[in-house]
Parts: structure tokens; C-alpha cells; sequence
């Protein structure tokens, strides 16, 4: 739910605290349906201080795959994405990188 600093970044400039309350209600109202799993690498970052999703709950992405897991954990809270933006773009280049994804310098 990070990332949803970025794709409402009006909302967020004129009330940060209203940004926070719909990532609450998006988590609270959500529920997991199973379904097959997927066979793609699955990558999980997370805060290490996030209040509302220890850590350990990210793990459970790796249920969700066949593939590869990992779990890269950032140290900040909820919005850690804010202030780490290039240290997490540049985990997200390479893990595709890793995983083949992605080739040659990233624009």
C-alpha cells in the first residue's frame, strides 16, 4: 500500500492524513480470496517499523507463488517509500534484473 503515495499525489499534497485513511480502509475492507498460485518471482518490500502490517505478514506473499520469494524489509514505517525512493527503485531494478527482466541501464 505504499505506493499509493504516488498515485494520488493531489490528494496527498493537500491532506496527507486523508492518503493514510484510505490505505487503512483499502487493508480493513480487504478480503483474500485463494486462487491458483501464481509461477512468477514474487518480490515483498516492507517498512520495518509499519504499524499496521508487522513484517512477518509480508512473508506470507511467498504462499502466493511457486516461483522465487523474497522479501526485502526498508527500514521507516508505512510511507517508508517516500523517503527511500531511490534506495527502492534501485532494489526494484535489480531484482528484475536478477530475475531477467529488465536489461541495460535504468532511464
Amino acid at each position: 500500500m505504499s505506493g499509493t503515495t504516488f498515485l494520488f499525489p493531489p490528494l496527498h499534497a493537500q491532506d496527507p492524513d486523508a492518503l493514510g485513511d484510505f490505505s487503512f480502509r483499502a487493508v480493513k475492507n480487504y478480503r483474500h480470496s485463494p486462487g491458483p498460485k501464481l509461477s512468477c518471482p514474487v518480490v515483498a518490500m516492507a517498512g520495518d517499523a509499519a504499524p499496521r502490517v508487522p513484517v512477518g505478514e509480508s512473508r506470507r506473499w511467498a504462499l502466493e507463488t511457486t516461483g522465487p520469494f523474497e522479501l526485502v524489509v526498508h527500514p521507516g514505517g508505512h510511507f517508508y517509500l517516500a523517503s527511500r525512493q531511490q534506495a527502492v527503485s534501485a532494489q526494484v531494478s535489480a531484482c528484475l534484473r536478477r530475475f531477467g527482466l529488465l536489461a541495460g541501464p535504468v532511464m
